[in-house]
């Protein structure tokens, strides 16, 4: 009876484990390069990628919050904005729900 119930309960807990990752859906792309603008006074910004076959927008939407990764340190939306085109590969992690890129490495 023990064993029954603790099969139960590990079941139960990894199928809400399951969901909760399930809650936010993303995706990473990895891009050849990308076009990077930011406006300032409404304070978002849009992410062109270039040679990215599985993007399936044009264009995505950032905010001034946005995480930025450099080599594997974070870095500055300034510094972004200076180095973009020098980006190699970079890798644009999208919400699927909103299509919003929340992390940006390159």
């Amino acid at each position: 009876m023990k064993i029954l119930l603790s099969t139960l309960l590990l079941c139960l807990f990894t199928s809400i484990l399951h969901a909760e990752t399930l809650k936010h859906k993303t995706s990473a792309l990895e891009t050849n390069g990308i076009k990077v603008e930011f406006f300032s006074s409404s304070n978002y910004g849009v992410i062109t990628p270039i040679g990215c076959s599985y993007c399936l927008q044009k264009t995505y939407k950032f905010y001034s919050d946005i995480n930025i990764n450099k080599k594997g340190k974070t870095t500055t939306l300034q510094s972004l904005l200076a180095e973009y085109s020098r980006a190699k590969y970079p890798t644009i992690f999208i919400n699927l729900d909103s299509n919003v890129v929340y992390k940006l490495n390159y």
